[in-house]
């Protein structure tokens, strides 16, 4: 079960133990909201895992990237070299080989840049939908001291409504 099918099972147990003419209180097993709690704790390294499987192709695609700028320039080096037979054709060739090098380089710079901004995307979901979970889990735990408070306020009015 993924984090945010525990999280959904969370918010039905919630819902469905709310009592109405309580303004919203509800009565919860807190065994059952520890089980949840637990298998979100379980769900998160696979969410960790998929940040690094994102990681390792950033650095597949960068290598690609600079394998294919080396390429380029090899290519770049070797029509330079056919073209030294005369002055004019040198010339051209120099111009044509900084060229495909500009262009080897901007190509290379533009891939690194988008996968490193792929990469800030992906970890920006990934922190959000963190957050978002911690934040759930505090309201729950917040929930759930009110509900203990409550309930020992309830039982301290049940102890000194027998003795009087």
């Amino acid at each position: 079960m993924s984090v945010n099918d525990l999280l959904d099972l969370l918010e039905d147990l919630v819902n469905e133990n709310t009592k109405p003419g309580f303004s919203g209180k509800c009565v919860l097993k807190s065994r059952d909201i520890l089980s949840i709690i637990n298998d979100m704790r379980a769900q998160l390294p696979t969410e960790i895992q998929a940040a690094n499987h994102v990681r390792r192709e950033k650095n597949k695609l960068i290598m690609e990237a600079q394998k294919q700028a080396d390429d380029m320039m090899t290519d770049a080096q070797a029509a330079t070299n056919r073209m030294v037979l005369e002055t004019d054709v040198v010339r051209e060739a120099n111009i044509y080989s900084k060229k495909l090098i500009a262009e080897a380089e901007n190509e290379a710079f533009e891939l690194k840049k988008g996968t490193c901004n792929y990469l800030d995307r992906r970890m920006g979901e990934l922190i959000s939908r963190l957050g978002d979970l911690e934040a759930e889990i505090n309201e729950s735990r917040r929930e759930l001291r009110e509900y203990i408070a409550m309930e020992s306020q309830n039982a301290v009015s049940d102890d000194y409504g027998e003795d009087m």
